[in-house]
């Protein structure tokens, strides 16, 4: 999580992090979240292999503020990395 919010934070070396990873991370997020909040035995038994409450649960996530804050934060970061490459003359 330090990590994940010091690219939040814009503080992470940029050569460090892909921008076309940023829903890995948003991803990786809620995972730790929902272990942080339920417990790895619950995430496994009802997230890791139940892929339909691994979904619900997610859907309830982006609902919350920190899904938000994630979510506008993933779409950020895809939009900086298509402009980037947009801009890259082809080779």
């Amino acid at each position: 999580m330090a990590w994940a919010n010091s690219l939040y934070e814009g503080q992470a070396d940029p050569a460090a992090f892909d921008q076309r990873h940023a829903n890995s991370v948003s991803s990786g997020v809620f995972r730790a979240t929902f272990i942080a909040e339920h417990g790895f035995d619950e995430f496994s038994d009802n997230v890791m292999y139940h892929t339909s409450q691994d979904g619900s649960a997610y859907v309830l996530w982006i609902r919350s503020d920190e899904g938000q804050r994630w979510t506008k934060w993933w779409e950020n970061q895809v939009t900086q990395a298509v402009n980037r490459d947009a801009a890259q003359p082809e080779k």
